[in-house]
């Protein structure tokens, strides 16, 4: 029976491989994207990523950012797009600002998946030769021995589909790594429309304190003004005696 069942699997698995093939048409690959971009307002492009991705069909897997406060802030970001809108978004994110770099990684999974699905479909026809085997079979030993087989068999075909569902989601959603950089010329000042009302404020602002000043002089002139008037009249006095002083020096 073990020799029966060894030649009509290894004859249901060429057939199935054969069978298989034709799903070589159907290219697999699987594509990831590592990118930087130079933007003004790294959150303002953060938006505008989240928008890009959501109308072809993505979803944005993790968003990181870091020292936003900063005059460098930075937005780490990770997608999932569907492949065939892979360029697209990606052309649509380098337009956001400055690519600063770019690269790109492809795997052809194809015949991976090919051999899956064989061994899935060997594994399956086996599954069900051995549940015929276990209908009749009439001792204890060879249920037990047969279901013990049946038990290794679903768990290795549950383990080739899970595989087989990983390589087509991969295949069938791209992966998208960017970088979010602002770039210098984002963090310069907005122009003041109002400049004509904010040089009126601070030249009034000049103007009060330019007042202020001469007022506190005048101030300090008035409270010390007898001082001042004391040495006036004592200065004038010194000075009408050195006069007559001289006036009074005989001629030679």
């Amino acid at each position: 029976m073990a020799a029966a069942l060894e030649a009509e699997s290894s004859g249901i698995a060429t057939v199935s491989r054969e069978s298989a093939k034709s799903l070589m048409d159907d290219r697999m690959v699987i594509r990831t994207a590592e990118l930087t971009v130079s933007v003004d307002s790294v959150e303002k492009a953060e938006g505008s990523v989240n928008r890009i991705v959501r109308s072809f069909g993505g979803y944005v897997t993790d968003a990181q950012s870091s020292d936003l406060v900063s005059d460098a802030p930075i937005m780490h970001m990770t997608m999932r797009v569907p492949v065939g809108a892979f360029e697209q978004i990606m052309s649509g994110i380098e337009g956001l600002g400055i690519r600063l770099s770019k690269g790109i990684t492809s795997e052809d999974v194809t015949e991976q998946v090919v051999d899956l699905d064989a061994r899935v479909k060997t594994m399956s026809i086996q599954e069900n030769t051995f549940r015929a085997l276990l209908k009749d079979a009439r001792s204890l030993d060879s249920v037990m021995r047969l279901q013990e087989k049946l038990t290794g068999i679903r768990s290795e075909i549950e383990s080739l589909q899970a595989q087989r569902t990983s390589l087509a989601k991969q295949a069938a959603f791209s992966t998208i790594t960017l970088t979010l950089e602002q770039s210098a010329i984002g963090n310069a000042p907005a122009k003041d429309p109002n400049w004509l009302t904010q040089a009126w404020g601070e030249a009034t602002t000049s103007m009060g304190a330019f007042s202020r000043t001469v007022t506190v002089f005048l101030v300090w002139l008035m409270v010390f003004s007898p001082v001042w008037i004391v040495l006036a009249f004592a200065g004038m006095r010194l000075k009408r005696a050195m006069v007559k002083e001289v006036k009074a020096e005989p001629q030679a």
